[in-house]
């Protein structure tokens, strides 16, 4: 194929993906062995009832991590693979990409939404409250930094979507699927 017909954002957005799902398989296969050094850990299924509710489903889902680990690894090997096959403009990739995309974008968007009670709860819990630090500042600058990592981080995947969305995106993988 003439790469010259390929959009440079295709490269981009595919170099993306393949890397990432490369630093995900490692990130996965890191887990695996953490998880299986660590079982004593993992706690009980019966939790006290004074645990504050976004820490229980964190400790909840601990009981299911090799099975989201595994998950994980998956959809890594599937980033990576439709990342060399979106290089080769496939349409199949382009979709496998996009819904990647966007499932990032909602995760990131769920974490800001289970990420901002989660700070609120342990600033105010485990930081002096002896007056030596402002804890409602504290909270504050954190939901801001948030806030802002949120928005920061969602931007490209913004951006992403639209490319992977594009007419000329679009254009170019009917070019190539033509010239098969």
């Amino acid at each position: 194929m003439d790469q010259s017909v390929r959009p440079a954002s295709v490269s981009v957005i595919a170099w993306i993906w393949i890397v990432s799902g490369v630093f995900i398989i490692v990130s996965g296969v890191m887990g695996i062995d953490a998880l299986s050094d660590l079982p004593e850990l993992m706690p009980d299924k019966d939790l006290p009832k004074q645990v504050p509710p976004v820490l229980a489903v964190m400790m909840g889902l601990s009981h299911y991590l090799i099975w989201l680990t595994a998950l994980q690894m998956v959809i890594a090997v599937l980033a990576v693979v439709a990342g060399v096959y979106y290089l080769k403009l496939r349409a199949w990739a382009r979709g496998i990409l996009e819904l990647l995309t966007w499932v990032s974008l909602a995760m990131l968007i769920s974490l800001g939404f289970f990420w901002l009670p989660m700070w609120m709860m342990t600033s105010e819990h485990f930081l002096p409250t002896d007056g030596s630090i402002d804890v409602q500042r504290v909270k504050f600058i954190g939901a801001v930094l948030g806030g802002v990592f949120m928005v920061v981080s969602a931007i490209p995947l913004a951006m992403m979507i639209r490319s992977l969305r594009s007419k000329a995106v679009g254009e170019a993988i009917r070019r190539a699927a033509g010239t098969k």
